[in-house]
């Protein structure tokens, strides 16, 4: 009986987690956990968790970066329909898609990482771009910042999350890494071409 009363209390919470609300991302980020099914999730973690062949990531002090080909067999999964219309729900834009132009990034965070104050920038010209973090696994005592106009709040991401800013919208960095480390998916979507 208590394992049918846990599923049910899990089940409960991935559904309240799931729900949001259109924001204004010129000005705000939105964090939401429980996003891909566990099923689907152990699967996109473990396949990352096998990527052999990391390099320097330039945009950010020693990340370690891994891109994915459009063809890998995990892009079907990572953008799910699950995905997709959690992000189209979010910003209220039903003509979000995932972005070809810009593949999926696998990125690593050790000891040692950081990423300096920044806004994403806009590489698309006359569409609406979001970039969307998913973070695989997190055992680090690093944090997201997110640089709102009443101050600073700070975010310590969970397996399972996605956070979503659009580019050229709010300030965020991510704090030095001095113990664990943080692994994540970047993702783009973006409006079709005019």
């Amino acid at each position: 009986m208590a394992k049918k009363t846990t599923t049910a209390k899990r089940k409960r919470r991935f559904a309240r987690t799931r729900k949001a609300r259109p924001i204004n991302f010129d000005k705000d980020a939105i964090y939401l956990e429980n996003v891909y099914d566990p099923r689907s999730f152990h699967h996109i973690q473990t396949t990352c968790d096998r990527i052999q062949t990391m390099q320097p990531d330039p945009k950010a002090q020693g990340r370690l970066m891994h891109i994915l080909e459009t063809t890998h067999p995990l892009i079907p999964e990572i953008f799910s329909p699950t995905l997709i219309n959690t992000v189209r729900r979010i910003t209220g834009n039903p003509r979000l898609s995932p972005c070809p132009q810009v593949p999926p990034e696998y990125r690593i965070y050790n000891p040692g990482s950081f990423m300096h104050w920044h806004t994403d920038q806009q590489m698309l010209p006359d569409q609406k771009q979001y970039e969307c973090v998913i973070t695989l696994r997190n055992t680090s005592d690093s944090k997201t910042l997110l640089d709102y106009p009443k101050g600073i709040k700070s975010l310590r991401t969970k397996p399972n999350s996605l956070l979503v800013v659009r580019a050229k919208g709010i300030r965020h960095s991510v704090m030095p890494t001095t113990k664990g480390s943080r692994s994540i998916l970047k993702v783009v979507f973006s409006e079709p071409s005019p």
